[in-house]
């Protein structure tokens, strides 16, 4: 399942490129549907969320922040010091979970067969910044 997935245009992720990932995994695509604070696990995300630090996870504040009703590039109090201003627009999609099957995503993963299960976080990053790195200067 993916949710929030334009937060990704934040990460230099191109609006075309996700367009086009998005638009080939359609075929493949199980489920897809909005979020909304009405619907009672939407609520309890929210919830627990907020229990939490949420000024630790932009990509969950944006999401609520987005459920909350804001759009554009609005940035949430608690973020601010952190990123400063929100440069990713924020609109329906930001909110709208979409489930594929696993193994359609893990075959698209280009870096998938560089990692195992005993890398930690930053030997991960290091594996995806060096493939990206590749890709933009081939």
């Amino acid at each position: 399942m993916a949710v929030g997935v334009d937060i990704d245009l934040g990460h230099r992720i191109k609006l075309t490129d996700l367009e086009s990932r998005l638009q080939c995994l359609d075929k493949h695509k199980i489920c897809e549907w909005k979020w909304n604070l009405t619907d009672p696990c939407v609520l309890k995300y929210k919830e627990i969320f907020n229990r939490c630090q949420p000024s630790n996870s932009i990509v969950h504040s944006l999401i609520i922040a987005t459920l909350e009703g804001n759009f554009g590039y609005f940035t949430p109090k608690h973020l601010t010091g952190r990123i400063g201003k929100n440069i990713v627009n924020l609109n329906p999609r930001v909110c709208t979970a979409f489930i594929y099957p696993l193994e359609i995503i893990a075959n698209g993963v280009i870096y998938l067969d560089k990692l195992n299960s005993e890398m930690n976080t930053l030997q991960v990053d290091e594996v995806i910044s060096e493939v990206h790195y590749n890709l933009v200067h081939k």
